[in-house]
């Protein structure tokens, strides 16, 4: 996750931006983002440690973790097409409206 918010960030960033994407939204899709592949498959690496560990099999576990794609599908598409769902928070914090 890491690796891909060093090389991915400084690339689509100022895309975003020129599009009117401000950072902090900007970042919390990447997140979200990061987030979804690092537990769905076929990339999903925790999936497999989780089903290594557990010994479990990677059809059992995905069909029983379906909601929670869906969820973080969900959240993804709301912070993505709604900005003040992701910088509502911040906005608090800092007292004056982030972009």
């Amino acid at each position: 996750m890491a690796a891909h918010i060093l090389i991915t960030t400084p690339l689509f960033l100022p895309m975003a931006m020129h599009s009117g994407v401000g950072p902090v939204q900007f970042g919390i899709v990447i997140l979200l983002n990061c987030a979804l592949g690092l537990v769905h498959p076929p990339i999903g690496s925790v999936q497999f440690i989780g089903c290594a560990i557990g010994n479990m099999s990677i059809g059992e576990t995905t069909k029983v973790a379906w909601p929670y794609y869906l969820a973080i599908f969900n959240a993804i598409n709301i912070v993505t097409y709604v900005p003040m769902f992701s910088t509502w928070l911040p906005s608090l914090i800092n007292g004056h409206p982030v972009y």
